[in-house]
């Protein structure tokens, strides 16, 4: 019945939930990041941020999902040229390979909420980085 299909989707929301200590931890690590300027500092916590984000894709809860792409978004707005195109690199291919999915022909089966949350997320990321970004050189290319 629908019921039990909400309470078992509650349930597993509540089996996916983040705890606030590692979502705290990820937003100091791009606030030091974008508050020392330092490519050396990006170039060290960035790539464990993307691995997260690479690894979990749409299996990770929203919530986490979301605070990755804001760090790696505010990183990459630093301007510093490997931090930026690894990132914008992640989400390009993360974002054309959800709209191809979205929108393959073939698929009929009903899209999931998480799929369309992640490709609605990945948008506010490239929001981030075009709004954000200083280096002119790379914000003609982000164009």
């Amino acid at each position: 019945s629908i019921r039990e299909r909400n309470d078992y989707e509650e349930q597993v929301d509540r089996e996916k939930q983040v705890p606030a200590v590692q979502l705290n931890v990820i937003q100091l690590l791009a606030d030091i990041s974008v508050a020392v300027k330092k490519p050396e500092v990006a170039d060290m916590i960035l790539p464990s941020l993307i691995e997260s984000l690479d690894e979990g894709d749409a299996s990770i809860p929203h919530s986490l999902r979301v605070q990755l792409l804001d760090a790696v978004s505010r990183i990459a707005t630093l301007g510093f040229e490997k931090s930026y195109r690894e990132t914008v690199f992640l989400m390009t291919r993360g974002y054309l390979s959800n709209i191809s999915t979205l929108g393959s022909v073939e698929n009929k089966a009903p899209v999931p909420k998480s799929r369309t949350e992640h490709v609605e997320t990945l948008a506010a990321g490239f929001l981030t980085i075009a709004s954000g970004l200083m280096n002119t050189k790379l914000r003609a290319d982000y164009r």
